[in-house]
């Protein structure tokens, strides 16, 4: 067996993997590390010599690429240098556990696989157990790059592969990016599935994990853009501006982010990618359902909205952020998922010295429906409302924390009685507690 790791990470995160995985009571394999420069592979050298004397030395080897997150980057070169019969995947943000790869190993003998992944388990800062994959799946359901190229952490973190099976891949796949091979993976191969859990990732880790591919990589992955570029191409989606193409890639963390016009290409991929698709299980089947209703009724409630705009009264949508960046996006996605579409989001950040809650503001502020505004001290959370509310546009306005989520039907319901008890200026609810990964914790939905 070959270990691959790779990912974005700092030093400890790299020394703590590696010796995670030279300390596994499985022997039988060869370590490949994949680094920025030599100073790096010096760093490693030293910490291994430190630790483990030569003991290792013949069996970790090194690959030169500029991304760290992207293992597919010099894949022809490592496969090279990789001796195993099968290539296991190790992300530097995640831990194996200990009987791992004894256990991966039990079970390539025992059938024939092309490729496996496994079950994960997500903790606390204090090592405790939150979940296992489920929250992941969850955040990446309506991810273009997961629904049209398997590109998603399940594979990411656990992916075990056949060698000969990724050689006749990258043989038959013309363009060589992680988008086009987790795509063949998924098309081509019979992934067996592990229930047991073999690796875990702190929240923390995953939190960053998820703002990376969801904000940062669509605005800075040459190679997205250029594989967005070959599918649309592919599917007769080749009139696009270079302004509605950057909306494209802006909003392919979540369809439904996207503006009407993008969401109508969307719907019409969709639906290409459905009726192509070979021996789907019935699951994905469903799911793929699921997701093309919810499009297409998001899509016609904005078209009634335009063709009546009296029945439908704005309302604005207020918040305001400070430093968060996971809660603050999952936050605005539940605003793109609400039932009644008429609405706005204003914005005001107040003086965050958080990146990535700067990325995050500047994905959002090409979006129409979105209006972003910046205070340069923190006035903190009343004055940071306040401030919203003198510019907002909407009949009516609904307050939301950037670090809470709103019921898909909240607006509809909420507007829909006081219309019909128009004597009310104000309206409330009580509130649903969820921990940090989406469990629920107590509280009534009553209105």
């Amino acid at each position: 067996m070959s270990i691959l790791i790779f990912g974005e990470g700092n030093k400890q995160e790299f020394e703590s993997s590696i010796k995670n995985v030279l300390d596994q009571s499985f022997k039988d394999y060869d370590v490949l590390i994949l680094v920025r420069n030599n100073e790096e592979v010096n760093s490693i050298r030293r910490f291994l010599l430190k630790q483990y004397q030569t003991l290792f030395a013949t069996q970790v080897k090194y690959q030169l690429t500029k991304d760290l997150n992207d293992f597919t980057g010099k894949i022809e070169y490592s496969l090279k240098k990789m001796k195993g019969q099968f290539i296991t995947l190790y992300h530097v943000k995640t831990i194996s556990f200990p009987e791992r790869f004894n256990k991966l190993s039990n079970v390539l003998r025992s059938h024939q696989i092309s490729a496996l992944v496994s079950d994960l388990e997500i903790k606390n800062h204090n090592n405790d157990h939150l979940s296992n994959k489920q929250p992941i799946l969850r955040d990446y359901s309506r991810s273009l790059n997961n629904i049209f190229f398997s590109v998603q952490p399940e594979l990411e973190f656990t992916l075990t592969i056949k060698k000969q099976f990724l050689e006749e891949i990258i043989q038959n796949t013309k363009y060589l990016n992680r988008f086009e091979i987790f795509k063949q993976i998924r098309s081509n191969g019979n992934i067996f599935q592990i229930p047991d859990k073999l690796i875990n990732i702190t929240f923390d880790s995953y939190k960053k994990k998820y703002t990376n591919d969801f904000v940062q990589v669509p605005q800075n992955d040459n190679s997205m853009y250029k594989q967005y570029n070959r599918y649309l191409q592919n599917k007769n989606v080749n009139n696009l501006t270079n302004r509605q193409f950057s909306q494209f890639l802006n909003c392919s963390y979540d369809y439904l982010a996207c503006d009407l016009q993008t969401q109508e290409i969307v719907q019409y991929l969709l639906i290409d990618s459905y009726l192509r698709l070979e021996n789907p299980t019935q699951d994905f089947l469903k799911s793929m359902r699921e997701k093309m209703l919810q499009l297409n009724q998001n899509i016609r409630h904005q078209m009634r909205v335009a063709k009546n705009p009296g029945q439908y009264p704005l309302v604005s949508v207020v918040m305001a952020c400070h430093d968060r960046d996971y809660f603050f996006l999952e936050a605005v996605r539940s605003v793109f998922q609400l039932t009644y579409t008429n609405w706005e989001l204003l914005i005001v950040d107040d003086a965050s010295q958080n990146p990535l809650t700067y990325s995050i503001l500047y994905l959002l502020e090409w979006h129409p429906k979105i209006r972003v505004s910046y205070l340069y001290t923190n006035w903190y959370c009343s004055f940071t409302n306040n401030f919203a509310l003198a510019q907002l546009k909407g009949d009516f306005f609904a307050l939301l924390d950037d670090d809470d989520i709103m019921v898909e039907d909240r607006l509809e319901r909420q507007l829909s009685y006081m219309q019909n008890n128009p004597e009310l200026d104000l309206i409330g609810a009580n509130g649903l507690f969820y921990n940090e990964i989406g469990n629920y914790l107590y509280g009534l939905s009553i209105l």
